[in-house]
């Protein structure tokens, strides 16, 4: 095993050591149906990067799914056939390194189109260790359209902590947004 192999095993025993003690612990999955529930790994392989838990940000704890960088999940949005929606609240779970990029894709039968993007840097921008709510809308596509949402490493590349907090992820219609 490398040294740099070593470190990364130490640090993530020392993460899930400290989660509970900072407020985060594992959550219960959501409630079949809910659209929280449809959200999967991206790459099976990659299944690891992608939990539940419950994670709490300057005083608030919700259950989220958490993503750890580089990892993507996706969701289908085949009902929505009319402009909808996407809303959640998102959150790092850490102070540290160098932030994270978060990119939202909308694909159906005539492609992917990136339709958000975000660096959040909890360690360096205050307004970053809070709960965060985002409100993305989402044109009428064709097709089984899905969405997925990657979390990738911050701009110096930096892994460490890079970690996304996903909550109260819903889509409706533009009209019941309103």
């Amino acid at each position: 095993m490398t040294a740099s192999a070593i470190r990364l095993s130490a640090l993530s025993l020392l993460i899930f050591i400290v989660l509970p003690a900072v407020g985060c612990d594992s959550a219960a999955p959501p409630e079949a149906g809910t659209f929280d529930a449809r959200f999967t790994p991206k790459d099976p392989l990659k299944s690891d990067s992608v939990t539940r838990m419950r994670v709490e940000r300057r005083g608030e704890t919700k259950e989220a799914l958490v993503l750890r960088a580089p990892s993507a999940v996706s969701a289908s949005i085949g009902e929505c056939r009319e402009p909808c929606v996407f809303r959640a609240s998102i959150a790092p779970v850490f102070n540290v390194g160098d932030g994270f990029e978060m990119n939202v894709w909308l694909s159906d039968g005539k492609g992917s189109q990136k339709i958000y993007s975000r660096c959040i840097d909890a360690g360096r921008r205050f307004e970053d260790r809070s709960w965060i709510p985002i409100r993305i809308p989402i044109e009428f596509r064709t097709g089984d359209a899905r969405l997925e949402i990657q979390v990738t490493g911050g701009p110096l590349g930096d892994l460490t902590a890079d970690w996304l907090a996903l909550a109260e992820m819903r889509i409706s219609s533009e009209a019941e947004a309103k």
